[in-house]
């Protein structure tokens, strides 16, 4: 296998980390998995800020002193701040998230985090992402978790998508994980290019008796692939129509819409 070949490959399939118990090699596509929709109809949408957000600038306490005399540069004037309670308000920017809070679409929950504060954003993104205690290291994630407890089998495979480039320890269960990309039309016709169904067959001649790596990324190709297929051929059918602004937050908004 050429090396470029092999790190396309390897994309891919980190992308989806989704190690099903059991699939048939040949069963490629979308019906041949049974992948319909099902569920109640309602979705979650997770926006994750892996930077570091100024949590006392977002939601601002109007009436603490101690937060204006620790910020006399950083501080945002209470006459500022668009009122939420008696006690806080919002960034003078955040009018849309205001709006959806005075309508009862939004809530906020305060001062949540975990005791004896970790000093480190990498290990306090893990505690975070796992749900776990800050004394543990959990290698699977909440939603992942959830996964395994809910998923019936490969037809819950494209339902638990994050648009980043690789997956995120959140939605990393232990049979069961979410799938990853950035841009789900590239990544589908990716995955029909003549080269890559010569590295997948290549991996199928390879599989039978071979090391746990080479399994472990064949299985995550021939389910990653269906569920890509599934996702490139329905993610056109009802584009989002509506106007939003040109960054890439707005973007990535404007695709999940489209994939809801």
């Amino acid at each position: 296998m050429k090396r470029r070949d092999f790190v396309k490959l390897s994309a891919l399939a980190s992308g989806s980390l989704f190690v099903p118990a059991f699939l048939h090699p040949f069963e490629t596509s979308a019906d041949a998995l049974g992948l319909e929709a099902t569920g109640d109809g309602k979705i979650l949408v997770v926006v994750q800020f892996s930077g570091g957000n100024d949590g006392l600038n977002t939601v601002i306490p109007t009436r603490n002193d101690i937060y204006y005399k620790s910020r006399p540069k950083l501080a945002i004037p209470k006459k500022e701040a668009l009122r939420l309670t008696d006690e806080t308000g919002l960034h003078p920017k955040m009018i849309g998230i205001k709006e959806l809070y005075d309508e009862g679409l939004m809530a906020i929950a305060g001062q949540v985090g975990y005791p004896n504060q970790d000093r480190s954003h990498f290990r306090s993104m893990d505690i975070w992402q796992s749900a776990s205690s800050a004394d543990d290291t959990v290698h699977t994630g909440w939603v992942g978790r959830y996964l395994d407890n809910v998923c019936a089998g490969p037809s819950e495979l494209y339902k638990t998508i994050e648009l980043d480039g690789q997956l995120s320890l959140a939605l990393k269960g232990e049979s069961y994980s979410g799938l990853a990309m950035q841009k789900p039309g590239e990544l589908y016709r990716q995955s029909q290019t003549p080269s890559f169904e010569q590295i997948v067959g290549d991996l199928n001649s390879s599989s039978s008796g071979a090391n746990a790596e080479t399994q472990f990324m064949y299985k995550t190709l021939i389910g990653a692939r269906s569920s890509v297929k599934y996702i490139g051929e329905h993610f056109r059918v009802q584009p989002s129509k509506m106007e939003y602004p040109q960054t890439l937050f707005a973007a990535r908004m404007k695709t999940i819409a489209s994939m809801i």
